[in-house]
C-alpha cells in the first residue's frame, strides 16, 4: 500500500522553554569532590597493606621496596569492584602523609571561601520548584545575591541544572494510527486537488497597484 506523501507531512512542533530539574545523583567515584580526610587516610593504609604484603610474600622479606607503581596495579586488582584513587594522586597522599602527618592531607581553600549555606539550598529550591523557568538574574534576587553569576554558581551545588532547550514533537501514537487511517479511507483519491496547509491562516489579497 503506497501512502501518500502528504498525509504525513503535517506535523505539530512546539518549543520547550528552557527548565531546570534536579540533577540526578551519581553514585560515589571519588569525582566531583574532594575526599575527606578519614577517606584519604583509609587508602594510605590500604596501599601500605599492599606493600607489607608484597614486602613478606612467600616468608621471605623482599630487600628492595616495590616500586609504588607495582603497588598501585596490585591495590587496583585487589578493589577492582570499586573506585581507586589515581596513581599520582595516591602517591601524592602518601609522600605527603609520610612528610608532614596526617594534618598535611586537609584540603587548603584558595581564596575567598564560599558563602554557600543551607538557607541558600532551601530558597533555591523554594524558587525553581516554583518556577522551573527562573533566569538566573531573577534567581539571584530571590535568594539574595549581588550577581546572577554567583546565582548560577549557587544554583549548581543546590543540585539543580539548567536543561538545554529542545524541539519537541507534538504527534503521538493515536495521531499516527488516525493519519494511517486517512490514508487508507482516501488511497486512489487524487490529492492534486487538496491544499495541505500547516496550521497557519494564509489570508489571499489582491498585488499591489
Amino acid at each position: 500500500m503506497n501512502i501518500p506523501w502528504c498525509a504525513l507531512a503535517i506535523s505539530g512542533r512546539k518549543t520547550a522553554r528552557k527548565q531546570h530539574g534536579k540533577r540526578k545523583k551519581q553514585p560515589y567515584n571519588g569525582g566531583g569532590r574532594e575526599l575527606t580526610l578519614e577517606e584519604k587516610s583509609d587508602w594510605i593504609i590500604k596501599v601500605k597493606e599492599v606493600k607489607c604484603t608484597m614486602m613478606t610474600g612467600g616468608g621471605a622479606r623482599r630487600a628492595t621496596t616495590p616500586p609504588f607503581k607495582v603497588q598501585y596495579k596490585k591495590l587496583k586488582a585487589n578493589h577492582k569492584d570499586e573506585w581507586v584513587p589515581a596513581e599520582r594522586t595516591l602517591e601524592r597522599w602518601c609522600a605527603t602523609q609520610a612528610k608532614s602527618g596526617t594534618k598535611g592531607l586537609r584540603t587548603k581553600y584558595i581564596g575567598r571561601k564560599c558563602e554557600f549555606s543551607s538557607s541558600h539550598q532551601a530558597s533555591i529550591d523554594t524558587a525553581l520548584s516554583k518556577d522551573p523557568y527562573t533566569t538566573n538574574s531573577e534567581l539571584a534576587q530571590d535568594i539574595g545575591v549581588k550577581k546572577a553569576k554567583t546565582a548560577k554558581k549557587y544554583k549548581e551545588k543546590a543540585g539543580w541544572a539548567q536543561k538545554k532547550t529542545r524541539q519537541t514533537p507534538l504527534l503521538n501514537d493515536a495521531h499516527k494510527d488516525a493519519r494511517i487511517e486517512c490514508c487508507v479511507r482516501n488511497e486512489g483519491e487524487d490529492f492534486r486537488r487538496r491544499a495541505m496547509i500547516d496550521e497557519k491562516i494564509f489570508e489571499d489579497t489582491p498585488p499591489r497597484q
